[in-house]
C-alpha cells in the first residue's frame, strides 16, 4: 500500500491496534501521528502544563518528573471531564510539593479531573493552593482516613488540605467536606 506517513500511522493503528496486543503508549503514538484531533489535542494539554507523555514504555527511576505513561488515561479524562478539567487536574499534579516523578498517573489524572470537572477554579489558584499540596501524602492519608473510592480519595484529601489552608489565612478555595457514605465500613 502506497500511502503518505499520516495515512500509514493511521492505518497502523486501526490494524494493529484492534489485532494484535499493542500498548496503549505505541496506538496513542501513532493516533498522534496520524493526527487525529483527540490525541493531538491531548499533547498540547499536556505539553502546556509541563508533561510529556511517553510513548513507549519506561523504568520508573528513568523517568523525568512530569513524565506519564498514562496516555489512555489522560485521552480518557479529556473525554469524560472536558479540556478545563484535565488541564487543571495536570496544573495541580504538577504545582505539587515534592518530587513530581511518577504522579502524573491514570489514578491522580482520573481523580483530579473529576474533582475540577465538580468544582472549577482558576488556573492560578489551583497552582497557588497545590504548591502547598504533597498528593503523595493526601492519597496516602486519605487511604488511612478510610475512604475506598480514588476520586474520593483525591476529593477529600483535598478538600481538607484546601480547608485547612483557608484557615490558616491562605488564599485558597474552599471544596464541600466529602460525604459521610464514602466511608469504609
Amino acid at each position: 500500500m502506497i500511502a503518505d506517513t499520516r495515512r500509514q500511522a493511521k492505518s497502523f493503528a486501526a490494524i494493529n491496534g484492534s489485532t494484535f496486543k499493542m500498548t496503549s503508549m505505541a496506538v496513542f503514538k501513532a493516533a498522534l501521528a496520524a493526527g487525529e484531533p483527540e490525541p493531538v489535542r491531548c499533547a498540547a494539554i499536556a505539553e502546556s502544563c509541563g508533561v510529556r507523555i511517553l510513548t513507549y514504555p519506561s523504568q520508573a527511576r528513568r523517568q523525568r518528573e512530569g513524565d506519564t505513561m498514562a496516555a489512555s488515561s489522560l485521552l480518557r479524562a479529556l473525554a469524560d471531564h472536558g479540556e478545563d478539567a484535565l488541564r487543571l487536574a495536570l496544573t495541580a499534579i504538577m504545582a505539587s510539593r515534592g518530587s513530581k516523578c511518577g504522579l502524573v498517573d491514570s489514578a491522580n489524572v482520573r481523580a483530579l479531573a473529576r474533582l475540577f470537572r465538580e468544582h472549577p477554579m482558576k488556573p492560578e489558584t489551583v497552582k497557588a493552593a497545590f504548591a502547598r499540596i504533597d498528593l503523595r501524602a493526601a492519597r496516602a492519608e486519605a487511604r488511612r482516613d478510610g475512604f475506598q473510592s480514588l476520586a474520593l480519595d483525591m476529593k477529600a484529601a483535598v478538600a481538607k488540605r484546601l480547608l485547612a489552608l483557608a484557615k490558616a489565612g491562605a488564599r485558597a478555595p474552599a471544596l464541600p467536606a466529602p460525604a459521610a457514605e464514602g466511608r469504609a465500613a
